[in-house]
């Protein structure tokens, strides 16, 4: 196995491993525990559309370790989940963007799930996911709206760095998707950036709703 230096030489040499932004590692650090304190979430790693996924399902139990290393493995983390084995290593000094993505899912019959992805340069190092999105068949508004509203705050705080993205199923789920857009158009009403995201994304409904459409 390559020691620690070899390792580190290693990292410093790859393209796709971006310069350490040591005020960036702190402000993923507060995104991740905040979501981490949420019961509600759960801990995605890999991603179906390369061929597989795994959930950990920590139900407000997860932890964040603080940082062990200073230098090129400042951004290394641990999340543990009180009373279990299972765990996740993650290195926040890897992570450019924090995406918050709605998109189908095959585990909610391609209605939209919730994501909060933790974006490489190349690809996603690993994500959060809304658990108990549905009553049902109905997605939760009340999830729906603390969704949005971390989404904004988060914005707010970090610009570019935090975006949002939407994906439409090949088959109409609109209910989920309206109660989604209605709980950005709620913040809309006190929020610029909200307003901004609500006009883009109903234009986008429109468009593809109109192409989805029986002709």
């Amino acid at each position: 196995m390559a020691n620690i230096e070899t390792y580190s030489e290693s990292i410093k040499q790859d393209p796709s491993v971006p310069t350490l932004d040591l005020a960036w590692v702190e402000a993923l650090d507060s995104i991740l525990r905040e979501w981490l304190s949420d019961a509600r979430v759960m801990l995605v790693c890999g991603d179906f559309r390369h061929g597989s996924v795994s959930e950990l399902l920590p139900e407000g139990r997860a932890s964040l370790s603080r940082p062990k290393y200073n230098g090129i493995f400042a951004g290394l983390r641990d999340v543990a989940i009180e009373g279990e084995r299972h765990h996740m290593h993650v290195d926040l000094g890897r992570v450019e963007v924090v995406r918050y993505a709605v998109r189908p899912s095959v585990c909610f019959g391609f209605r939209p799930s919730l994501d909060i992805e933790f974006m490489s340069r190349t690809e996603r190092a690993f994500a959060l996911s809304v658990d108990r999105l549905y009553v049902k068949t109905s997605i939760d508004p009340a999830a729906c709206a603390r969704f949005v509203q971390r989404y904004l705050r988060h914005r707010q705080a970090h610009g570019e760095r935090v975006a949002f993205a939407i994906e439409y199923p090949a088959q109409d789920a609109a209910p989920a998707y309206d109660v989604l857009l209605d709980a950005i158009e709620g913040e809309a009403r006190h929020d610029t950036e909200a307003a901004d995201l609500a006009r883009k994304l109903w234009a986008q409904t429109r468009e593809t709703r109109e192409q989805m459409a029986p002709t």
